[in-house]
């Protein structure tokens, strides 16, 4: 298991997309985003905003 995070700025290619949208790599998972003082468990259909903080999980 591997975790990263990805902090999502303007004109990122994340930015405004659902977390079903994202080309993850195989075996990865988005677990967690971070939204100034929330932490949030996404969904699919879970918006990508500026600021965002997504943590990924890859299975190795």
């Amino acid at each position: 298991m591997h975790l990263t995070e990805t902090f999502v700025s303007r004109g990122h290619e994340w930015c405004g997309k659902t977390i079903r949208e994202l080309s993850l790599p195989k075996n990865s998972l988005a677990i967690l985003i971070r939204r100034g003082t929330e932490t949030i468990i996404p969904g699919g259909q879970t918006i990508i905003q500026e600021g965002d903080t997504i943590v990924v999980n890859a299975l190795r």
